[in-house]
């Protein structure tokens, strides 16, 4: 309860308080069987119910008695019907639902009420001929009215922080009906009691007095009802407008904990400043509805990366004044479109859109203000990461004084923490990796923001690059981010068949080069059909890789054909070793994707062609695979003439994935950069280096025997160790080479690089072994 209210609460104790004690000192006076029988008629017609509703509470009927006592009984034992009329009642409640300092105010209201009413009716009995008092008591009205509305309207003022002179008279001073009606019966109770003995007067007013009550609580069930049915209305609108900005939220990407977290940051700033009642609520209120007018800015505003222009900041600020009018259509029961309306004012008038300053932005819009930074803040966007909670907070701090009101920065800077432990934590996840059940609206609408941007995001990454290798590499990474796989496949078409192109994740070499008949497989079937297909099963084209994928624990597939322009130019393949998990959703977002891909590795593949008709890699300097061949092609017929050693070293880096994945593609290119100067220094000056591809490279050693060539292994992996500690600063990459002399295992190049790159892979697969023996 704020300050002020609980003052005007405790003056108008005191005083009422300081008028009974004073009143009370002069007697109460004799206690005739009129008291009684008042006091019993009181007591019947609290106990029954039988009350007037008014704004500022039920009025019991047995006011009537306390009213008629200013003829017949003293001053005091009018108080003690006024007080008894208003506390009765409550016996038919339990002590936990009664708020005591309320029912001492309402029996100080009571008793200075009485006081102002029986002064007005003294007055009125000295200028009014002999046997007025029935019209005396007609005539205090006024006086009991005004004091009774005036407290109960300066305590709600007080309360729901509004002025008081738009609320009193306006809203309580039609209470005079009520008190006229209660005080002509109280005249008709003086004037009966005058000519006809007690009995008589209790036939008479008692029938009227239960036909009055009955009626009473016919309209009060009616009223009942029609508040009800307005109740359930308002409801419905907030219910509408509550999804309307559940939506706008889910359109954002943030979900079911942002829109908690808005709606309890705003209870509690709101609580913490002195707001209760309806103007809480319509703080509460307005955190979930802010952005509506945000219907009215175009989404590209929305997303824009750098600095809108003058043109597009001017169409953005007019969001807060189209909230504020489809909220103000609404015609909900408190304030909250002023409250939309100057939610984006600063603290130091440099807002809009009519740049109040100060203390001259209403409180709630100032709560808001704040909330809307922070939801700003937090939010994940299409050009950026949302801040951590709490950084948001350290930055809106910094805004105190010139954006936000500083009470409101401290006062959520003090209690963020323990309103967040209410909540709970945010769980993201991706796209739901089984069948699951119906979601709500909000949910579907998030899920359907958040396929898009990651859709925009892999197509702008085809976009920003022709690096086939880095971009398959990252492509694979981000796909594994809403689809988690164990191994990704580019297959190519070519023919009646598809053939491995490229492969990324677990299980490299069981694809490496795996050739699949249109038709056969899953792959090959939906190169064939040209239609996707989820949830098929891995074992289908495990059958086509070496050994038939024996030892292999994928289990389930999804596959799409990458065609443009109705060709297919070959598949992409994720397969999982969780049974039955891809889905319906995982198969959209990749179709979606595919044309895209489809185009961007046709021109990858030109740009790819075009480099290798170049003689050095682009990204390393050593010669390039086809200067490789034709290098090596010329040292055979050399060492041939002359009956001379020759030795191809095929090395290939251990770790160099984990590379990629912990530290980014662009630190593994620095390490290949690295690896490649380091084995060229290793070197003689006559032998020749080249990157055959990926992390592979190739050193021809014309002189060397497989012995000779053997023992400079050693040299070169200190090279490729000294690369990784540079570039990574730790050993995060080894290698493994293998070795093909001239004439024992070939006589041309493609069976010398052939037989050097299977003797490296077995020893990567020896030293596998030994590491899992070593774990065991």
């Amino acid at each position: 309860m704020p300050v002020r209210v609980k003052i005007v609460i405790g003056a108008t104790g005191l005083l009422g308080a300081y008028v009974l004690a004073l009143d009370l000192a002069s007697g109460l006076g004799g206690l005739s069987i009129l008291f009684f029988a008042y006091l019993a008629l009181t007591a019947a017609v609290s106990l029954l119910d039988i009350q007037l509703q008014t704004r500022g509470g039920n009025i019991s009927l047995g006011i009537i008695f306390a009213l008629a006592g200013f003829a017949q009984l003293t001053l005091p034992q009018s108080y003690l019907l006024g007080i008894a009329a208003g506390l009765i009642p409550l016996a038919k409640r339990r002590a936990s639902e009664i708020d005591f300092r309320m029912v001492a105010f309402q029996a100080a209201i009571a008793v200075l009420s009485l006081k102002s009413g029986y002064l007005l009716y003294k007055q009125a009995i000295t200028l009014l001929p002999d046997h007025a008092a029935t019209t005396a008591i007609i005539l205090c009205c006024p006086a009991l009215v005004g004091v009774s509305s005036f407290l109960l309207a300066l305590c709600e003022s007080a309360q729901q922080d509004v002025r008081l002179l738009s609320i009193w008279p306006k809203d309580y001073a039609w209470a005079l009906v009520y008190y006229i009606g209660c005080s002509a019966a109280a005249a008709l109770m003086v004037a009966l009691s005058s000519s006809l003995a007690l009995p008589h007067v209790l036939v008479i007013v008692l029938p009227l007095l239960l036909l009055a009550g009955r009626a009473m609580r016919d309209q009060r069930r009616a009223m009942d009802l029609k508040r009800e049915r307005s109740n359930q209305f308002t409801g419905l609108q907030m219910g509408v407008l509550q999804v309307l900005g559940q939506a706008l939220e889910a359109r954002e990407g943030r979900g079911v904990i942002h829109f908690d977290r808005l709606g309890r940051y705003a209870h509690g700033l709101g609580k913490a400043m002195g707001l209760e009642g309806i103007q809480l609520m319509a703080v509460e209120t307005g955190a979930l509805l802010h952005d509506v007018g945000k219907l009215a800015v175009p989404d590209h505003l929305l997303i824009k990366p750098g600095k809108l222009t003058p043109e597009e900041f001017d169409l953005l600020k007019k969001h807060p004044v189209v909230g504020a009018e489809i909220i103000g259509k609404a015609n909900l029961p408190y304030p909250v479109a002023p409250l939309v309306y100057a939610h984006q004012e600063n603290w130091d008038g440099s807002g809009y859109p009519d740049g109040l300053k100060g203390v001259e932005i209403p409180v709630g819009a100032r709560i808001l203000r704040v909330l809307d930074a922070l939801d700003a803040l937090t939010a994940d966007r299409t050009y950026r990461r949302g801040l951590s909670l709490q950084d948001a907070i350290v930055e809106i701090g910094k805004g105190a004084g010139t954006f936000f009101d500083p009470r409101v920065v401290q006062i959520l800077t003090d209690n963020y923490r323990k309103w967040e432990q209410a909540i709970g934590p945010a769980s993201a996840k991706p796209i739901a990796p089984a069948r699951a059940p119906a979601q709500s609206v909000t949910t579907v609408i998030a899920e359907a923001r958040q396929e898009e941007k990651t859709l925009n995001s892999l197509v702008k990454l085809f976009k920003a690059s022709l690096d086939l290798e880095g971009t398959l590499l990252r492509l694979e990474r981000e796909l594994n981010a809403v689809m988690p796989h164990e191994t990704m496949v580019l297959y190519r078409l070519q023919g009646e068949s598809i053939r491995t192109w490229h492969v990324c994740g677990e299980n490299y070499r069981l694809f490496q080069n795996v050739e699949i008949p249109l038709g056969r497989g899953v792959s090959g079937l939906v190169a064939r059909t040209g239609r996707g297909l989820a949830d098929g099963l891995a074992a289908a084209d495990l059958l086509f890789t070496p050994e038939t994928g024996a030892g292999c624990r994928l289990k389930s597939m999804l596959s799409v054909p990458l065609s443009n322009e109705h060709t297919t130019a070959g598949v992409l393949s994720l397969y999982s070793e969780k049974e039955h998990y891809f889905t319906a959703d995982h198969l959209r977002l990749l179709a979606a994707l595919a044309p895209s891909l489809a185009s961007w590795l046709e021109t990858s593949m030109l740009y790819q062609q075009a480099e290798n008709r170049a003689s050095t890699d682009a990204l390393t300097g050593l010669p390039n695979n086809a200067s490789l061949f034709s290098h090596l092609q010329n040292e055979i017929a050399r060492a041939l003439r002359g009956s001379l050693p020759l030795s191809v070293v095929v090395c290939d880096l251990d770790g160099f994935k984990s590379v990629n994945d912990r530290f980014g593609h662009l630190t593994g290119n620095e390490l290949l950069k690295s690896v490649a100067a380091g084995l060229r220094s290793k070197c003689r000056e006559y032998d020749f280096v080249a990157r055959m591809g990926g992390d592979e490279f190739v050193l021809i050693m014309p002189g060397l025997d497989r012995e000779a060539a053997l023992s400079r292994c050693p040299f070169l992996e200190e090279a490729v160790i000294a690369a990784g500690l540079e570039i990574c600063g730790e050993r995060c990459v080894r290698m493994s080479a293998g070795i093909s002399q001239l004439g024992y295992d070939g006589r041309n190049p493609d069976e010398l690089v052939a037989a050097a790159d299977l003797r490296m892979y077995e020893q990567k697969q020896a030293r596998k072994a030994a590491r899992l023996s070593r774990a065991l």
